[in-house]
């Protein structure tokens, strides 16, 4: 009767002339009586039509499907979507002449591999836990330099085989170019190149970390850069959700008035979210020198050469003036400087003349309704000068 009463309803309105043409009208009314027939099924024979329906749907295919793997579409859209990319190209300052291009072959679109990486989503931020990297990035697997007066061409050497770079940029005086290279499990390093001769060269050991700051930033010469690094002393493995939750989770509405606010995606939901983005987004800041003028220096602090009571008298100096002092530590090429405590750094930039450092630092207590950018942020200043 339901079904009965349902087509006869539906063919009644369909054939109103006043709301649909007879063409069309037609068109419905065969498809209401088609809707009637499936609806006036009844007892076990509507139950085994389900379930064969059902159990076709959800049929495994056949072998020879399954090892075909996936499918590949016309060759027209597969080299449409394959088409190689227009490459970047870096001209080298002013200071230099503006003498020498870096040109950046990039791929064309993300592989499947990169898209089923582990990937996190905090505060506005997506990245790759394991790597320490914004996630779904495009980056360059090659890169050449190109001589603006002659047009000679020199492929760039000495980059480690499958890595991906990103992050080029020239010296002010245009006399090094420095980019990161990104290789699985290792994740992001410092490479430096002397365009007169192309070949990669590690600048630092150092990881870094590009998940809020940039990994790097020239200082004022091209002698100086501030690097952003994974701390030395963190975890292997990010802290876990805990099976019970401390407490309840408790909204409250002060005023009681409704109304609108801004809606983003990926917000901090509770306290283990908050552990996870001070975990990953906790950077050590470091200042490098590709001179390599302390060779030979390994961890060596400004007091490591002071007798011990010399040392206890001035402890309190090193923890009332700690943001002051900084830490040798030979890597790579060169020797870097740790330079302030570790902390969230979304920002850093030195000074004109290279001996300051002034920092953009996330504190506490976060928020769980807006992002990242838009809780409170302090602007400590550093000092990078040498110590010696």
């Amino acid at each position: 009767m339901l079904a009965s009463g349902f087509t006869m309803g539906l063919s009644h309105r369909l054939h109103a002339p006043a709301l649909i043409p007879p063409a069309v009208s037609k068109c419905f009314s065969g498809f209401a009586s088609k809707i009637g027939g499936k609806l006036s099924l009844r007892g076990a024979h509507s139950k085994r039509s389900i379930l064969h329906s059902a159990s076709a749907t959800a049929a495994p295919a056949d072998a020879d499907e399954q090892a075909q793997g996936y499918k590949m579409p016309h060759p027209d859209i597969k080299n449409l979507v394959e088409a190689e990319q227009t490459p970047q190209m870096l001209i080298s300052p002013p200071a230099s002449g503006s003498e020498w291009i870096a040109v950046l072959e990039k791929a064309p679109m993300l592989t499947l591999a990169d898209l089923a990486q582990p990937e996190l989503k905090l505060a506005g931020v997506r990245f790759l836990p394991e790597l320490d990297v914004p996630s779904r990035k495009i980056r360059s697997h090659s890169m050449l330099l190109k001589r603006r007066t002659t047009g000679e061409e020199v492929e760039v050497t000495g980059i480690p085989k499958g890595g991906m770079i990103s992050g080029v940029n020239w010296s002010a005086d245009g006399k090094v170019l420095a980019f990161c290279v990104l290789t699985e499990p290792d994740g992001l390093r410092l490479y430096t190149l002397d365009p007169l001769n192309p070949v990669a060269k590690l600048a630092s050991d150092l990881k870094l970390s590009a998940v809020l700051a940039s990994p790097y930033d020239w200082g004022a010469t091209s002698d100086q850069i501030i690097l952003n690094t994974v701390p030395s002393a963190r975890p292997a493995s990010p802290p876990e959700r805990p099976r019970v939750p401390k407490s309840p989770a408790v909204q409250e509405c002060v005023t009681g008035v409704a109304s609108p606010v801004r809606t983003y995606q990926d917000l901090l939901q509770d306290e283990h979210d908050e552990m996870l983005f001070d975990f990953f987004t906790t950077t050590t800041l470091f200042e490098l020198s590709l001179s390599g003028s302390n060779d030979g220096i390994k961890q060596v602090g400004f007091f490591a050469a002071m007798k011990l009571h010399t040392f206890i008298i001035m402890s309190t100096f090193f923890l009332l003036f700690s943001q002051r002092l900084s830490i040798l530590e030979q890597v790579g090429g060169g020797s870097a400087r740790q330079v302030g405590p570790p902390g969230m750094h979304s920002d850093y930039g030195a000074s004109p003349d290279g001996k300051f450092l002034m920092v953009e630092r996330i504190r506490t207590p976060f928020s769980r309704t807006t992002l990242y950018n838009r809780c409170r942020i302090g602007h400590p200043i550093h000092h990078c000068e040498s110590l010696d």
